[in-house]
């Protein structure tokens, strides 16, 4: 129960950090590439993240266990291309069409804890998902959506379902703030040896990306927590899910996209999907 709250909340909050970053991408009298826009995101998220590892450390101090060691290659090698395809998708594709095609990642998530992990689901959540993957072919196929971006938004989901998963495993052998605080380090340095290499970086940012600072450092500890306290499918189901209606909201009062209506009673549909997915 308390990752449902935890990653619904995130979703919505990531949702907004999405909408500033989108926004100052659009912008044509901005410089503010992919890159650019990955760095200062993953930099705001990691604040809680970073207080978090040091309240652990204070308390009851963490250590890394040399065996998984291993485990941070594949997983900052997905990061990065996760932010790559992520922020791309985000500046060509409509908000609403990034995220339903990102809910996808939930049915990857599904299948791979059943790969790895054996993890079988009741009849109930399978219908939930025969319900959602229908509802996502429904909005494209009936042309109520931009379909910019598709391929990238599309890698973003099946990335993330890979990231998501072997994040997972990691929490289970990993103290979580002390993974990700590594984690997002390395990326960042990465991050920033792109920037400056590429010539992007700006002296001076626009004042409305500072409005990411509390969307993503909020939304990074709440993700964090949601996806230590549960399994990894009821992470994705419940983070993705309300990333499509949030997107939907968001994408229409923000962006004014179209086909308001019909994307809504899709994203209804999409919901209770999700329900029976979580039964």
């Amino acid at each position: 129960m308390l990752t449902v709250i935890l990653a619904s909340v995130s979703s919505y909050i990531e949702q907004l950090g999405s909408a500033v970053s989108k926004d100052v991408m659009d912008a044509r009298d901005l410089n503010v590439d992919v890159w650019s826009s990955a760095m200062l995101s993953l930099l705001f998220g990691s604040l809680f993240v970073f207080a978090g590892l040091l309240v652990n450390f204070g308390l009851s101090g963490v250590s890394l266990d040399p065996g998984y060691i291993w485990t941070f290659f594949p997983r900052i090698a997905l990061e990065m291309l996760q932010l790559y395809v992520t922020y791309t998708a985000l500046k060509i594709a409509d908000l609403s069409t990034f995220g339903f095609i990102r809910i996808i990642t939930i049915v990857l998530v599904v299948a791979l804890e059943f790969v790895f992990m054996g993890v079988l689901l009741r009849p109930l959540q399978y219908l939930g998902i025969i319900i959602v993957m229908a509802s996502i072919f429904a909005i494209f196929r009936s042309g109520k959506s931009n379909s910019a971006g598709w391929k990238f938004a599309l890698m973003s989901a099946v990335n993330g379902a890979l990231l998501i998963t072997l994040t997972r495993f990691q929490f289970n052998h990993i103290n979580p703030f002390l993974n990700e605080s590594i984690v997002r380090v390395v990326c960042l340095i990465i991050l920033l040896v792109i920037v400056l290499f590429t010539g992007k970086a700006r002296k001076t940012l626009p004042k409305k990306i500072l409005w990411l600072v509390p969307f993503r450092s909020l939304a990074g500890l709440l993700n964090l927590l949601a996806l230590n306290f549960g399994n990894a499918s009821i992470y994705a189901t419940v983070e993705r899910g309300g990333s499509v209606v949030s997107a939907v909201l968001v994408g229409h009062n923000y962006f004014k996209e179209k086909s308001f209506r019909e994307k809504l009673v899709i994203s209804l549909v999409i919901f209770s999907g999700i329900v029976l997915l979580l039964a």
